[in-house]
């Protein structure tokens, strides 16, 4: 017997609650860079179009959870892996200088459930690879409005091949 039709519940249990897609920008590339003001909150985009996009293991997880730029979670309850990938370089000079990714689940008001700030310790013009995992859940508000990603860099930065990964870990 194959394990096709298996998962936590066995054969018959239905359709498996997990699954994972991956999205890689192609507009933002090494000779098409996405550029960014210091201080300015931008709305990270990925466009999904690469072909390093990868939807085949959605399973049970709608075709849209990742569309125009949001997270759009399919319950309440439901728990994801969520893994920003992306390249950046600071446009000055100096260290100590970072780069601010929050997930922000407000509809027109900020609400921002998860952040991290993460160095750029490298110095002008030298490519930084950034990626940073959360684990997240969502609740009402979550499930509502859905998730943007943004990006607030201390200093002017320049960002391309980005890319978003989210797995489906709990389905209650």
């Amino acid at each position: 017997m194959g394990c096709n039709n298996l998962y936590f519940g066995g054969v018959g249990a239905g359709p498996n609650p997990t699954g994972w897609g991956y999205w890689k920008d192609a507009t933002h590339t090494d000779a098409s860079r996405q550029a960014i003001t210091g201080g300015t909150r931008t709305l990270l985009t990925v466009d999904g179009l690469s072909p390093i996009t990868e939807t085949d293991y959605l399973s049970s997880l709608p075709n849209n959870i990742w569309s125009n730029n949001t997270i759009n979670p399919d319950g309440i309850g439901n728990t994801y892996l969520l893994r920003i990938d992306m390249l950046a370089s600071p446009q000055s000079g100096g260290t100590g200088h970072y780069i601010e990714l929050v997930l922000d689940i407000g509809d027109g008001a900020v609400n921002e459930i998860v952040q991290h700030a993460t160095p750029m310790l490298k110095g002008n013009g030298i490519t930084h690879r950034i990626s940073i995992t959360w684990a997240i859940f969502a609740r009402e508000t979550f499930n509502a409005n859905g998730g943007k990603i943004y990006i607030t860099p201390d200093i002017d930065v320049q960002i391309w091949d980005k890319a978003v990964f989210l797995q489906r870990g709990f389905v209650p």
